[in-house]
């Protein structure tokens, strides 16, 4: 039987991406508690079978759509490290595949669904976790590379990546307000701003 397949449903094109994805925006639209399988399958047009089939549990594939959703924002960014080989350039890509008004909501409303329901459950507390050692260990990459190029003062690498990265995650949530609450300049800027006094770069507050 073709991994594609399973009984019932000969010749399915569905993936597991495919799944993961289609979880990943019922969470977006509905949140976590008010997931079920059953709006899984109808968001991805196929029966709540395919998706016991692939995941076996409603929880199995709640986890696999939260790690889909970090992932996705590494795999972009692999594409600015590859284009960029200076700190500066870096830490904008970051900023504005992070902070884009309109292409990040879906992500920082995953953020907020993870960081309500670790509170209750252990293996997603794991995960939220693991995930933030490795968003403050990104931006630490990018602060170790420019103070190593010179382009940024001194300091501790570590405490200015944890600096920067809560402030990120504040400015995440705040994309998620209704629109007007957050007026003045835009987020990516008022992050650059921040980070170019933290590094001591006022370079990377520059458009």
């Amino acid at each position: 039987m073709a991994r594609g397949d399973m009984p019932g449903e000969p010749g399915s094109r569905l993936t597991r991406a495919q799944l993961v994805r289609a979880t990943r925006d019922c969470i977006v639209e509905r949140g976590v508690g008010r997931t079920r399988v059953r709006d899984i399958a109808q968001r991805a047009g196929t029966s709540p079978g395919l998706i016991s089939y692939y995941f076996g549990t409603l929880d199995a594939v709640l986890l696999a759509a939260f790690e889909f959703s970090d992932a996705d924002y590494y795999r972009q960014f692999a594409v600015v490290e590859a284009r960029h080989d200076d700190a500066i350039s870096r830490l904008r890509g970051l900023v504005e595949l992070a902070l884009h008004a309109d292409e990040s909501v879906g992500y920082w409303a995953m953020w907020l669904e993870l960081g309500v329901e670790s509170r209750r459950r252990p293996d997603l507390m794991e995960l939220r976790s693991r995930l933030t050692r490795s968003w403050v260990a990104l931006i630490r990459r990018c602060v170790r590379l420019g103070q190593t190029q010179g382009s940024f003062g001194p300091g501790d690498d570590n405490d200015i990546a944890l600096r920067l990265a809560l402030l990120m995650e504040g400015m995440g949530m705040a994309l998620l307000a209704p629109p007007g609450v957050v007026v003045g300049r835009s987020l990516p800027e008022l992050w650059l701003s921040v980070a170019a006094t933290e590094l001591d770069c006022p370079r990377l507050a520059t458009p």
